[in-house]
């Protein structure tokens, strides 16, 4: 019985990379800070993956290695002792213990978003993310380091799109709790989805099947803006370039947005790839990008983020404040001030000014129907 190594298994990812694995007949070693809520079928070794000391004494013994652990930039800014320093030292033990494979769970936003990306995105496309998106760069630096030391262990890494699912809370799905999906103005960027499970199932293929070098990670197809809208029921605030950039910065300073204005391209540019490489490969998404938009939806209908702090939206709507929310908080302040503007204070009902609700908002594209590309 192969014995798999999971770092990061506490997280949303690992709880489900480590119930395929069991099914798949393999045994688990948990590694982690704290043990997960489920343990059937896993031996926990607690360990910072920063510590060399820790991380080779979990892997004593292991056949393959899957790395997981990472900082969350959906509770705050990205830790690059974590996501890099961390990284480093996980796959020079893995190449020390000699296992078979490493799988490093990577992400799309590596590529880059950039407004001439090719649409889909394949696996020779180049990482052009930048330094300045921590989350990205993070992601970016970590394959540049897998890539240099890769003809050392079979090494397979995966670029998930935007995760879909319960408690996947990562920086861009968590912003779309809001009210309004917050556009730049001549920016309505095609949206693509996966959900958490077909990441776990891709990771199972990886060590199972003899996977070498990248694969994109989604649903296959990507949707228009307008059709992610309609699908998550949202309205539209479409803002100028500037003004986007300034407030996201004042905001994210204030703490009112987790997206930083360097995460502003990742809203306006296209970023999505092609799973083609990994379908050839066995994989099959369960659920289409329409599905995990409606499931998106559904999952954050009555959430929304205000500061950090995830609330209902009747408690945000009585302090009102409820247009704070946006895509990662996108242009809070200026939305407070519209909202304190959009209602009457005596009932805290929306004023004159406020949209009526079956009328698209001005910024919004073409509402027809498009059909999700393939």
């Amino acid at each position: 019985m192969p014995t798999i190594a999971v770092t990061g298994i506490s997280g949303f990812l690992g709880s489900r990379v480590h119930e395929r694995l069991v099914a798949a007949g393999h045994r688990v070693v948990g590694v982690d800070t704290q043990p997960p809520a489920q343990t059937h079928g896993l031996v926990f070794r607690e360990a910072d993956v920063r510590s060399r000391e820790d991380v080779r004494r979990a892997f004593h013994d292991v056949d393959a290695v899957v790395h997981l652990a990472a900082s969350s930039p959906a509770e705050g800014s990205a830790d690059r002792s974590i996501d890099v320093g961390g990284s480093l030292v996980v796959i020079d033990a893995a190449i020390e213990a000699e296992v078979d494979a490493l799988v490093v769970v990577s992400s799309a936003m590596v590529y880059g978003a950039a407004p001439d990306n090719p649409v889909p995105l394949d696996e020779s496309a180049p990482l052009r993310a930048g330094d300045d998106f921590a989350p990205a760069a993070h992601k970016r630096l970590v394959e540049e380091a897998v890539a240099e030391r890769g003809d050392r262990v079979r090494t397979v890494v995966l670029r998930p799109a935007m995760v879909v699912g319960t408690d996947a809370e990562i920086l861009l799905t968590r912003g779309l709790q809001g009210n309004r999906m917050l556009a730049v103005r001549g920016h309505h960027p095609p949206q693509q989805f996966v959900h958490v499970d077909d990441v776990a199932a891709a990771v199972a293929l990886a060590i199972d099947e003899p996977l070498q070098g990248p694969y994109n990670v989604a649903a296959e197809g990507w949707l228009s803006f307008d059709e992610t809208r309609r699908l998550l029921g949202r309205r539209v605030w479409e803002v100028p370039e500037e003004v986007a950039f300034g407030a996201t910065q004042r905001g994210h300073a204030l703490g009112l947005s987790k997206l930083p204005a360097s995460g502003l391209p990742w809203v306006m540019h296209p970023w999505v790839v092609s799973p083609q490489r990994l379908v050839d490969a066995g994989w099959r998404p369960t659920l289409s990008n329409r599905d995990l938009a409606a499931l998106l939806a559904a999952e954050v209908n009555d959430r929304i983020e205000i500061a950090g702090v995830s609330t209902d939206r009747r408690t945000v709507a009585r302090a009102g404040v409820a247009a704070a929310a946006s895509v990662g908080g996108l242009l809070a302040l200026g939305l407070l001030a519209r909202r304190r503007r959009d209602t009457d204070p005596a009932t805290g009902e929306g004023g004159p000014g406020t949209p009526d609700p079956d009328t698209p908002d001005p910024g919004t594209t073409d509402p027809g129907t498009p059909d999700e590309h393939a």
